[in-house]
């Protein structure tokens, strides 16, 4: 069965997102970067590299929470690029 992106999109609300993006932000602004992103809820900064890239890990149940979140990184005072690498969609089994 194939879904279309409208139905996909209003199905999901009870789903959990799982993703990760590498994060580039300003070298000489990296540990503010880092502390701003990890202080927004559902987000994690498990790796720093310290010529700027930051791993994030974003937990958030149904898209809208997902795209708000990166929508919050994206905006974050430092970050210059974000980047998708990886998403899965945990479908809720209650």
């Amino acid at each position: 069965m194939r879904l279309s992106r409208r139905a996909l999109l209003s199905s999901s609300a009870n789903n959990w997102h799982i993703a990760s993006m590498v994060v580039q932000c300003l070298p000489e602004k990296l540990a503010a970067t880092a502390a701003l992103l990890e202080a927004i809820a559902n987000i994690e900064v498990p790796e720093r590299d310290e010529r700027g890239k930051l791993v994030v890990l974003i937990e958030a149940e149904g898209e809208a929470r997902l795209m708000e979140c990166v929508g919050k990184i994206e905006s974050t005072p430092g970050v210059i690029s974000a980047n998708l690498v990886y998403h899965e969609i945990d479908e809720d089994k209650r």
